[in-house]
């Protein structure tokens, strides 16, 4: 293929293009969507549909289309000397080189003298004034529908934003309403709690005196018991002084009796909780759960007397001044001598 033949080619190939395909094939390649390009551009959709669609008659006059096909030259990256010459060819009107040839030719062949010149403008001016005041009022028109256009989406944005206000002060109010709901039913749960607890209590109190009245009425006269002469019913003549904690680890009921029975403890212990007392000789003690209970004797732990559940009585013997030992008794045996201290009283 020679040269001549391609520069053919490329003119046939320029002839079957128009502005509308030339606008749609810089459009398609970039992706851009008619709608995007009349957002970016700020061209109603219709004008660019007519230009794209070569309906020119439903396109304003060729000073608007050429600021339209101008905008979108930019923002395609198309080129506007192309796209102007084209829409020359298409209204009619010759680019400027063929224009100045014909021009030209014109003037050689016509021979127009500048009267004929002057006279022929002064009868075409009614027809300048007319068109350029048609000009103006569709330019009036297009901005008046542009600008109304505007007005409308500000008022529809301002009603958006009035609605997602609304919604935003509704959640608000609900996250409100449900942080009073939560703070209500925690006081509720805590004046429940204080009250179980105060009911808790009123039920220990009551247990500690069914059990002290039970151990008063149960107690048999000394003289009605066959005591044995246990060797440490000594110890409840001596002076060296010794000192008893008990250590809850559970809920159990203690009972401590020194010094005689002139000291007295007595209480329900929980887990964490502790009960002390200080005697001169020997500590009678007892315990209603002693599996969760821990003896201690002069501040060192001597540990647990018995399992969980099971009742333990017995005595805490001080021996000297740094030692003493622990000995288990009998409910009876224990009766006789809380029974015995109190008569010596």
């Amino acid at each position: 293929m020679n040269q001549e033949d391609t520069a053919q080619d490329m003119q046939e190939q320029r002839g079957s293009e128009t502005l509308g395909s030339y606008l749609r094939g810089l459009r398609d390649e970039r992706a851009i969507s008619v709608e995007e390009l009349a957002d970016r551009t700020k061209i109603a959709v219709s004008q660019i549909v007519a230009i794209e669609n070569d309906q020119h008659n439903f396109l304003p006059p060729k000073a608007f289309v050429l600021g339209f096909i101008k905008s979108m030259c930019n923002e395609l990256r198309g080129d506007y000397e192309k796209s102007k010459s084209l829409l020359n060819e298409v209204m009619g009107e010759p680019e400027a080189a063929e224009s100045h040839s014909e021009n030209v030719i014109a003037t050689d062949t016509k021979r127009e003298n500048a009267g004929d010149i002057i006279n022929r403008n002064n009868s075409l001016s009614p027809y300048i004034f007319g068109a350029a005041v048609l000009v103006v009022a569709i330019a009036v028109i297009y901005f008046y529908t542009s600008s109304r256009s505007e007005i409308e989406l500000a008022t529809d944005t301002d009603r958006s934003y009035d609605v997602v206000s609304e919604v935003q002060q509704e959640l608000r109010e609900q996250q409100q309403a449900e942080e009073a709901a939560r703070l209500e039913e925690q006081r509720r749960q805590q004046e429940e709690l204080q009250r179980q607890r105060a009911e808790d209590e009123a039920q220990r109190q009551a247990e500690l005196e069914r059990l002290e009245q039970e151990e008063q009425t149960q107690a048999p006269a000394v003289e009605e018991l066959d005591l044995p002469d246990i060797p440490y019913a000594e110890s409840f003549t001596t002076e060296i002084p010794i000192s008893v904690r008990l250590d809850g680890t559970g809920e159990a009921w203690v009972k401590m009796v020194g010094s005689y029975g002139n000291a007295m403890e007595t209480t329900i212990l929980q887990e964490g909780t502790s009960l002390h007392i200080d005697s001169v000789g020997t500590v009678v003690v007892a315990l209603g759960n002693a599996g969760d209970v821990e003896v201690f004797v002069r501040d060192e732990l001597h540990g647990v007397v018995g399992s969980v559940g099971q009742v333990r009585r017995f005595l805490v013997e001080p021996i000297s001044e740094d030692d003493y030992r622990i000995t288990q008794i009998s409910r009876d045996e224990y009766l006789a001598i809380l029974r015995h201290q109190d008569e010596v009283q």
